[in-house]
């Protein structure tokens, strides 16, 4: 079976600028929303919720993959319309869209969702070949863990 990742591109030629998003408008209290799209993760949201607007900047290209940064979406992925139908043709489960409208020279374009995961699937990681790290936040290493086998990193995960 093949994996691919789908990720933002970092190429100037292709993205024009990167980050391709400069701000976002926020279309609520992001802090104090529950509907607000970023207070969910890894679970089923099973209603729209509220989702910001990526602002993006003058030089950047429109692309399948909108790069962004900030509140509104941490861990998501802005899709065009085009790569949403082909990622619903190949994979139905754990997935959901919500539209949104991205901000170019002050104008709305439509035929752009966040693309929300809402469940990980660690079995897909080839342990043999990988090196798992017990970190404490994004950088500090805290120590290597002997992890071969998803059975493993389950009860691994279950001791932390």
């Amino acid at each position: 079976m093949k994996y691919y990742i789908i990720r933002e591109s970092t190429n100037l030629k292709v993205v024009g600028h990167f980050p391709q998003s400069i701000h976002s408008k926020h279309n609520c209290d992001v802090w104090n929303e529950p509907k607000f799209i970023e207070h969910h993760e890894l679970k089923p949201i099973g209603f729209d919720p509220i989702v910001s607007n990526a602002i993006i900047h003058n030089n950047a290209k429109l692309t399948d993959v909108i790069s962004t940064s900030g509140m509104g979406f941490t861990r998501k992925l802005i899709i065009s319309k085009k790569l949403k139908s082909i990622l619903e043709g190949s994979r139905h489960a754990n997935l959901e869209f919500f539209e949104l409208s991205i901000i170019k020279n002050d104008d709305y374009i439509n035929n752009y969702f966040i693309l929300y995961f809402h469940q990980s699937s660690p079995q897909f990681i080839d342990f043999k070949n990988s090196e798992i790290f017990l970190m404490n936040g994004l950088f500090d290493e805290l120590n290597k863990l002997d992890i071969t086998n998803f059975e493993e990193f389950l009860i691994e995960s279950q001791n932390i």
